[in-house]
């Protein structure tokens, strides 16, 4: 969350294998839409203006394009550490920054 705002969330993404035969609802009230894609494929949907990643989520999947397969993101042992981003006004308009934003941005 950023200093800004005065309350304070943390944003947590889990991953695991889903099991053969399992099927995944989509059922939720916290999205729009539910799709399953692969990391790169949803990143390449948000370049082309067809879908909205907030910065964590386009963060986390940025990560996860580092990964060959499910196993080796299940064998990871990643280091985490706290994003505090900031919000920066140049008087006309508000941007949020934050840790390798250049990615985010410059799509």
């Amino acid at each position: 969350t950023p200093t800004a705002e005065p309350r304070r969330y943390d944003t947590r993404f889990f991953v695991a294998a889903l099991p053969y035969g399992q099927v995944a609802d989509g059922q939720t009230t916290e999205a729009a839409e539910v799709e399953w894609s692969r990391p790169a494929d949803a990143i390449a949907r948000w370049r082309r203006g067809e879908s909205l990643l907030l910065p964590p989520t386009w963060a986390q999947l940025e990560q996860l394009c580092g990964f060959e397969s499910v196993s080796e993101v299940l064998a990871a042992h990643p280091r985490i550490d706290p994003i505090m981003p900031e919000i920066v006004s140049d008087g006309a308009a508000a941007h949020i920054e934050f840790p390798g934003q250049s990615g985010y941005y410059g799509q």
